[in-house]
């Protein structure tokens, strides 16, 4: 799995989910993101805490909390009140469940439609986690078992980020991936493409021209070129963004 890291920590919660993540998922196809930034396909800027994407499993969205059980106060449907928490009310699975189904849409919208199903949904199966690095399972189903409203399997635990326990996690959540991709199918290199934002969205169905030698099928078939550059250089781009961050921290030093 290509592991990518665009920005820096905003907690210790973060980074020790991200840690586990690259741990256990080394050997896995695939692509993390972490906090990468993605425009919906309705215009608003998003940035999730942990994006993952694999030919099996699909888009996993994870929203990362740091607070301890003493913190939760109580749950009212998406609404968590805390105590003694940054904020008094919190909504981290309503959250995450927002950023993956705006990444499905943009994933669905785009090609008119090419990563949808004769249903008109989306190829990609979508699955939200809100994890909880601090809170052991046990606790809290002693504390929420019963309780209607909190989470279930949604919920990344303490001990998942052990003992190579987050893939089953994953793995064991009702909502399945029905069409795994070849990491050489065109589908699989579009999802990446798309999510990383080297293929935009059309806003306008255009006809097919018959005239191959007309400046609109050399306009095509440039653009098709450029896709299938762009997606082969995905790795290098990281690579410098990367690059870029480790000189700002070096900078921030010398200040």
């Amino acid at each position: 799995m290509e592991f990518i890291s665009t920005n820096q920590f905003d907690s210790e919660a973060e980074k020790v989910v991200w840690d586990a993540i690259k741990q256990q998922f080394n050997d896995q196809p695939g692509y993390c993101w972490h906090r990468y930034p993605i425009t919906s396909y309705s215009g608003p800027r998003l940035e999730p805490d942990i994006i993952i994407i694999h030919p099996e499993w699909g888009l996993i969205v994870i929203e990362v909390k740091g607070c301890y059980l003493q913190n939760i106060e109580s749950i009212e449907g998406y609404t968590w009140y805390m105590r003694e928490w940054y904020k008094e009310e919190i909504e981290p699975y309503d959250q995450a469940q927002k950023h993956m189904w705006a990444i499905i849409d943009r994933l669905k919208q785009f090609n008119h439609g090419f990563l949808r199903d004769e249903q008109g949904n989306c190829k990609i199966t979508g699955k939200a986690f809100v994890a909880l690095p601090y809170v052991r399972e046990p606790l809290w189903k002693k504390r929420f078992q019963e309780h209607l409203s909190a989470p279930k399997w949604e919920l990344i635990f303490s001990g998942d980020l052990e003992d190579e326990q987050l893939s089953q996690r994953i793995i064991n959540s009702p909502i399945k991936q029905k069409y795994p991709f070849q990491e050489d199918s065109k589908e699989w290199k579009t999802a990446i493409a798309v999510i990383t934002g080297s293929q935009g969205i059309q806003s306008k169905k255009r006809r097919p021209t018959k005239n191959k030698n007309s400046k609109a099928a050399f306009l095509e078939k440039s653009r098709k070129k450029l896709n299938l550059l762009t997606f082969n250089n995905i790795k290098l781009l990281f690579k410098l963004l990367l690059d870029l961050k480790e000189l700002e921290g070096l900078l921030e030093q010398e200040k």
